[in-house]
């Protein structure tokens, strides 16, 4: 099912509007009027928790989280596979597991609302190989604490601890954090079950820019009696940018006023502050070659000086030793590996660039013969924030049919538009061509002054070395010329950079990722001389947008996994596009993916 722009998607889509108000803004304002004493039970209080397992052999769990007292509420599961939604639920006896396929990973987050001497009972079991685990926690142990059991004898665990965030709770009076500049952010917050708020304690605040971590604003607030919350008010930032809200509980004691101790509750909120103008290009003058690698003459990588490598690599020739030099008959020497196959029998060769200013707009290009048929595999490899490289990124290609290689010879460029997140990303060539032979010969990067993309003097021509105007336009186009991506994946496919949580280490996706890898999508498709883009904002089993009807998963949006509580609510990724491409003059349509299962057609199944 596809949107025909942006009024018609918006009423497709249940996140995009009322029918899709994210679940912690209600949901939480209910949990915070249970805090100690607020129920209706006066030994009552709510902890939302986090129950994950795996980590382990994959397995298909199948169990249960009960509450011998109390109540289990607000349901969010944490699995990534396309046929999680549905498969976990809520009934009135608790959480129902029903895995339907192999995972190495799931858990949830609920809300559970019972007395301290309450215990919770996890069950998990897996029939095809006869494991099966009972493990009971008092809620009690849960509140300062956590705890991690053993599932079977192949690594899988079971962790259960209070979620991220629970410990200074928010509420968001909003449906998502992209804010124009200037705007309110009005939002209520409360510690909860948090030691030593009892001796008094007030509220600090504190907005930093991100990245740099440049502090914009701070700002203190009196906190109400205990068990009651505390409404701020604040106005964002005029400048356009990613913004860090830390909000810390402190203690009001003077001995702790002269002698500062460690916040006694901590987290943080990040949003999105977009000007409905693009910013000023400054002019960045014609392009600069910073790179040129001649790959067909010996003793080639002397030439790039001493640069820094990735880790583990060693400096010279880098592939599996299927390349030769081969000449051409007109075009000269160059390069040429061996017989393609399928993986892992496949030629390559990788190149280190030396990038002088990451984040900055690039432009690489590899000339190859026209006449040379071949699929030649282009890759540009880097390591994300935690330092691992991932198997999705920038890919790109070359394809010469025998048709099209009878024609005559002549140099041919293929130029990949990028945005370096490291000063050595790693150009990886392959050959896909089965039995075949892949050619390629000079292979040059070129840069601007600025990372201001749009101001590039980029040409769309094959004549090597031609740089005339990106693309030109007397008359605007009676059809809408439009780009497609059949994944959300445009800061993946952008090289937007990721950020690393501090607790588990892990590459995640934060605010500032959305943000760059929307601006880097918006350039390139007005440098390509697109008028849009067709993107699937639904895709296995997950959203770039907040749905309480289609339970989406956190492939597309990993940030639920911040240990700062960062997102208190799903980001909205899709609003700050539609935003973006609003102010340049270009359309979005989302497309929605059904290959997933549906959890309300689940349920009745």
């Amino acid at each position: 099912m596809i949107g025909h722009g942006r009024p018609h998607a918006s009423r497709a889509m249940d996140a995009r509007r009322a029918r899709a108000t994210p679940w912690l803004c209600c949901a939480a304002l209910l949990a915070i009027l249970c805090l100690d004493g607020g129920g209706a039970r006066g030994a009552e209080t709510t902890m939302r928790l986090r129950v994950a397992w795996g980590g382990g052999v994959e397995r298909v769990w199948r169990g249960s989280i009960r509450l011998s007292d109390g109540k289990i509420s607000e349901l969010r599961t944490l699995g990534i596979e396309a046929d999680q939604p549905g498969s976990i639920w809520l009934g009135p006896d608790g959480v129902t597991i029903r895995e339907p396929s192999r995972r190495a990973y799931d858990g949830v987050d609920v809300l559970v609302t019972a007395e301290m001497d309450a215990r919770l009972t996890v069950t998990l079991s897996d029939e095809a190989s006869n494991v099966s685990k009972t493990v009971e926690i008092p809620l009690r142990d849960l509140v300062n604490g956590a705890r991690n059991s053993m599932l079977d004898n192949a690594d899988n665990r079971l962790l259960v601890t209070r979620a991220p965030g629970d410990r200074l709770r928010v509420v968001c009076h909003r449906e998502h954090l992209v804010f124009a500049p200037g705007d309110m952010f009005k939002f209520e917050m409360a510690a909860h079950l948090v030691p030593g708020t009892s001796a008094g304690y007030r509220y600090s605040a504190v907005i930093t820019t991100r990245p740099g971590g440049q502090r914009v604003w701070s700002g203190q607030y009196e906190a109400g009696a205990e068990g009651t919350t505390t409404t701020v008010t604040i106005r964002v930032p005029q400048f356009e940018g990613v913004y860090d809200l830390t909000l810390a509980a402190v203690p009001t004691r003077l001995r702790d006023r002269l002698y500062p101790k460690r916040a006694l509750a901590e987290r943080k909120l990040q949003f999105v502050v977009l000007d409905e103008q693009p910013g000023k290009d400054p002019s960045a003058g014609p392009l600069r070659q910073i790179v040129a690698i001649h790959p067909a003459q010996p003793r080639w990588w002397e030439r790039l000086g001493n640069i820094p490598l990735v880790p583990g690599l060693n400096k010279g020739p880098l592939g599996n030793g299927d390349s030769a030099t081969w000449n051409h008959p007109t075009l000269g020497p160059m390069i040429q590996l061996g017989p393609g196959g399928s993986a892992p029998n496949i030629s390559w060769e990788a190149y280190p660039l030396p990038i002088h200013k990451p984040g900055y707009a690039h432009v690489l290009e590899i000339e190859y013969p026209s006449n040379v048929p071949q699929a030649m595999g282009i890759s540009l490899l880097e390591p994300n924030s935690a330092g691992a490289v991932m198997p999705i990124g920038l890919d790109s290609g070359v394809y010469v049919s025998e048709e099209g290689a009878s024609r005559p010879a002549k140099m041919a460029t293929h130029r990949v538009v990028f945005w370096p997140r490291t000063k050595t990303p790693l150009l990886l060539i392959t050959n896909r061509r089965q039995g075949g032979r892949a050619v390629y010969g000079k292979i040059t990067v070129a840069s601007a002054a600025v990372s201001q993309f749009s101001s590039l003097p980029l040409a769309r021509t094959e004549e090597a070395g031609s740089l005339g105007p990106a693309f030109e336009q007397d008359q605007p186009l009676g059809r809408l010329w439009a780009g497609y991506l059949d994944r959300p994946l445009f800061a993946e496919n952008f090289s937007a950079p990721d950020a690393v949580d501090t607790s588990s280490r892990r590459s995640l996706d934060d605010w500032n990722t959305a943000y760059q890898g929307g601006k880097h999508l918006v350039r390139y498709l007005k440098y390509v001389g697109y008028g849009g883009l067709m993107m699937s904002v639904l895709a296995d089993g997950s959203t770039i947008y907040p749905s309480q009807l289609l339970e989406p998963t956190p492939r597309y949006d990993t940030g639920v996994f911040f240990a700062t509580g960062q997102d208190p609510m799903r980001k909205d990724a899709l609003e700050l596009l539609f935003r973006l491409f609003d102010r340049e003059g270009l359309t979005l349509i989302p497309a929605l993916h059904f290959a997933s299962p549906l959890p309300e057609l689940e349920a009745i199944r």
